[in-house]
C-alpha cells in the first residue's frame, strides 16, 4: 500500500471515527434494559420543594422551582423509557425529603408526608407492574424509619428503599447516628429488601 492509498484510508477511518462520535449510541444500542433512578414529581413534591425553597436564603434559592413545575406521572416515565429503548424502571419516592432537618415539622407531621407520598409512590407505579418497581424513601434516622418501610413493604408492595445520607443529614462519625443506621439496616435486611444509598 502506498502513503496516498494509507493516508486516504486513515483519512475515511477519521471520518467514520468522528461520524460515531457525534452521534452516542442510545441506551437500547448499549443493551441498557433498566434505568434504576426515576422519580416521579408529585403536587406532594413540588409543594415541599416551592416550601423549602422560600425559606432558603436568596443566594441559595432556585428560580426555576415554582407552583408551576410540570407534574411527572408514571405515564411519563413510562413514555421517557419507551423513548430511550428500555425495558424497566425502578421508581424512588423522596419522601426521604421530609425526614431533613430543615423541614421543621413535628415527627407526627413528618410521618404523613412521608406516607403521603410514598402511598402516592406506590399507587402511581402499581398502573404499570410489568415495567416499574417502587421503592420507598424514608429518612434512616427518623424514629418511624424501619416501621414505614415494613409498611411499605407488607401494606403497599413496595420492592425496595430509598435512603438519602447527605438529606438525612447522617453523619457517620457520630456514635449514635451509626447505632441508629445499624438498627435501621438490620431491620431493612430481616425485610429482604434492597437499598439504594444515594
Amino acid at each position: 500500500m502506498n502513503r496516498v492509498s494509507l493516508t486516504v484510508l486513515l483519512a475515511i477511518c477519521c471520518e467514520i471515527s468522528m461520524a460515531q462520535a457525534q452521534s452516542p449510541p442510545t441506551p437500547a444500542e448499549l443493551g441498557v434494559i433498566a434505568d434504576h433512578h426515576l422519580h416521579l414529581r408529585t403536587a406532594v413534591d413540588i409543594r415541599a420543594m416551592v416550601d423549602f425553597n422560600k425559606n432558603l436564603v436568596e443566594e441559595l434559592r432556585d428560580p426555576a422551582i415554582d407552583e408551576n413545575m410540570p407534574v411527572i406521572s408514571a405515564a411519563d416515565l413510562i413514555a421517557q423509557l419507551d423513548q430511550a429503548g428500555i425495558k424497566h424502571g425502578t421508581v424512588l419516592s423522596a419522601a426521604y425529603f421530609f425526614g431533613m432537618p430543615e423541614y421543621e415539622k413535628s415527627d407526627e407531621e413528618r410521618l404523613e408526608k412521608t406516607q403521603e407520598l410514598n402511598n402516592l409512590v406506590a399507587k402511581e407505579v402499581a398502573q404499570y407492574p410489568h415495567r416499574l418497581r417502587a421503592f420507598c424513601g424514608v429518612n434512616p434516622l427518623s424514629s418511624f424509619a424501619i416501621e414505614e418501610v415494613t409498611r411499605c413493604a407488607e401494606d403497599l408492595g413496595m420492592d425496595g428503599v430509598k435512603v438519602h445520607f447527605a438529606n438525612s443529614n447522617v453523619n457517620l462519625i457520630d456514635p449514635g447516628h451509626l447505632a441508629r443506621l445499624q438498627q435501621f439496616f438490620e431491620g431493612v435486611r430481616s425485610l429482604d429488601l434492597p437499598v439504594a444509598l444515594h
